[in-house]
């Protein structure tokens, strides 16, 4: 099995590298915001389908927005680092997926992170 990854400050990190200072703001304050995705495997067509990703996407952005923090990557972006998350761990068939997406205030309440993450689960 590959090692679990995390879409975690700009880049894909191992999982365990994938952490936030316990001084955040979010851990503190609760400041952030957070999204699922669903994906399911289709065995006919080998592929795996993720379930309305750009409402998911829009959904985190209004999210961002009401707690007045600005994304640095477009929904396209979010939507390609979602997909290339979901890719790098689709190595077999599997029943479906599961994908969270956040963002959190850094320390200062100011500095936004946008993090990925994403889970073979068995339906």
């Amino acid at each position: 099995m590959a090692t679990p990854t995390a879409f975690f400050e700009g880049q894909f990190v191992p999982l365990e590298q994938a952490n936030i200072n316990i001084m955040t703001h979010a851990f503190n304050y609760g400041t952030a915001v957070f999204e699922g995705v669903r994906g399911n495997w289709n065995a006919d067509q080998g592929e795996l389908y993720l379930f309305k990703i750009r409402d998911h996407v829009r959904r985190i952005r209004q999210s961002a927005k009401i707690m007045r923090m600005g994304l640095k990557y477009s929904d396209d972006e979010i939507c390609d680092i979602l997909a290339a998350r979901v890719r790098g761990i689709v190595a077999e068939p599997l029943d479906t997926i599961k994908s969270r997406s956040g963002a959190v205030h850094g320390h200062s309440g100011t500095a936004v992170s946008v993090m990925i993450d994403a889970m073979p689960t068995v339906a």
